[in-house]
């Protein structure tokens, strides 16, 4: 834990982050980058699920109505099943899917992105094609419980997988590895 301190915050693990600045070279630190991506797509995650639960509730529909759908992409279902069971299956699913998309943002776009303007126009444009592949096009033609329906759906899951996932990314990795 004080190693990962003192990577994040420098001698003694202590202080203001450090932060990448315009046009700084990152080192490649492929762990570092997959320990950022697992924080990040767990936080990012939670929020995002909360949202969604929030979301749904507001819609006169059940806080697990999210889980239950998230639990046919395990299943390989068209229909969800209310039912506990299918509620964790949901979970589990999501948190897994939420750690996979993090650590993918680090390894493959963080590398690429060297001010901290890029990394948020990043984790914008990877939240948008989240959104875009996962609901546009494998929940049109393989997860059809996520079928577009209504407009509002579609507008809140827009604007939930751009600004809350992809946004709640950017600061697991403002902070730059230390050097050897």
């Amino acid at each position: 834990m004080t190693a990962l301190l003192e990577r994040l915050f420098g001698p003694g693990g202590r202080g203001v982050p450090r932060v990448a600045s315009a046009g700084e070279r990152r080192p490649l630190d492929p762990g570092g980058l997959l320990l950022r991506g697992v924080a990040g797509g767990l936080v990012a995650g939670v929020v995002f699920l909360l949202a969604h639960m929030w979301f749904a509730l507001s819609q006169g529909m059940s806080a697990l109505s999210p889980m239950y759908i998230m639990a046919t992409v395990f299943r390989a279902s068209e229909v969800p099943v209310h039912s506990p069971e299918e509620a964790v299956v949901g979970l589990v699913t999501h948190g897994a899917l939420s750690l996979g998309f993090g650590m993918g943002f680090g390894l493959l776009l963080v590398p690429w992105l060297r001010s901290v303007r890029g990394l948020v126009a990043g984790a914008l444009g990877f939240g948008l094609v989240l959104w875009v592949v996962n609901l546009h096009v494998l929940g049109r033609f393989i997860f059809t419980a996520f079928s577009p329906s209504a407009v509002e759906f579609q507008v809140f899951g827009g604007l939930a997988h751009v600004f809350v996932f992809g946004l709640l990314m950017v600061p697991f990795f403002l902070a730059v590895p230390g050097r050897r």
